[in-house]
């Protein structure tokens, strides 16, 4: 039977990769990474919340990131005669 922290790693890594439009499996790394900073957290009671936000940070700070774009005198444009 699958326990509550599995399903709610699921459910996150789900929710987020729809939300920010990223593949599931990179989703699905960042929050086992987030989950295993609270390894050791006696209380877990926020521990979902407080991966949710993190990994939502970092893929919104990763959108903003600008696309690399050749510099426009790079393209040739050639104009037919």
């Amino acid at each position: 039977m699958e326990d509550h922290e599995q399903r709610a790693r699921r459910d996150l890594t789900d929710r987020l990769s729809r939300r920010f439009e990223t593949p599931r499996d990179h989703v699905q790394q960042l929050v086992d990474a987030g989950f295993e900073g609270f390894r050791g957290a006696r209380i877990r009671d926020y521990v979902e919340l407080l991966v949710e936000r993190e990994v939502a940070e970092v893929l919104r700070r990763r959108a903003r990131i600008p696309v690399q774009r050749e510099p426009a005198d790079a393209v040739s444009l050639t104009v037919p005669s």
